[in-house]
């Protein structure tokens, strides 16, 4: 039987509603959810069917905002019972990120590397470098946000 979180808002630490049984009881990170891995593979599913057949799932790229809202809704959870412990961190939020994404980042910008190292031109090599570096230094946000006329940086 699913488990049903309620929805209630909360202004401080001592407001925030998390159920006890949606924790693995030995730190804020939340217990595993087999519900949200199917919502994962529905959005996953939906974004290579895109992918794949265009046409055929014109709307498919919705899985991504759906991966998003999962994203969201875990991670939000994770700072709400940090506050309501009284043990929420900045640094240790980052970092736990940090050590999460970055491996696999490291590898898909390895193996992209290695790919074009042997199946690309001089030319197209280059440019794929570039976008290696932007990828790592994390600034291709920055890039590809100025290119469509979005400034994070400078809102007027």
């Amino acid at each position: 039987m699913a488990r049903r979180y309620p929805l209630t808002p909360a202004k401080s630490p001592e407001s925030i509603v998390v159920p006890s049984n949606g924790f693995d009881g030995q730190n804020s990170r939340p217990a595993h959810r087999s519900d949200i891995d199917g919502l994962r593979a529905v959005a996953i599913l939906a974004v290579v069917a895109y992918h794949v057949f265009p046409r055929q799932a014109p709307g498919g790229f919705v899985g991504v905002d759906v991966f998003f809202v999962i994203s969201g809704f875990l991670i939000s959870t994770i700072i709400f019972k940090s506050l309501k412990n009284g043990n929420f961190s900045f640094t240790e939020f980052y970092a736990r990120r940090v050590r999460r994404i970055f491996p696999a980042l490291i590898l898909v910008l390895a193996a992209s590397l290695l790919l074009g190292w042997n199946t690309l031109l001089a030319s197209e090599f280059i440019n794929v470098g570039k976008h290696i570096a932007g990828s790592a230094s994390l600034s291709k946000i920055f890039y590809f946000g100025r290119k469509r006329g979005i400034s994070i940086l400078h809102q007027n």
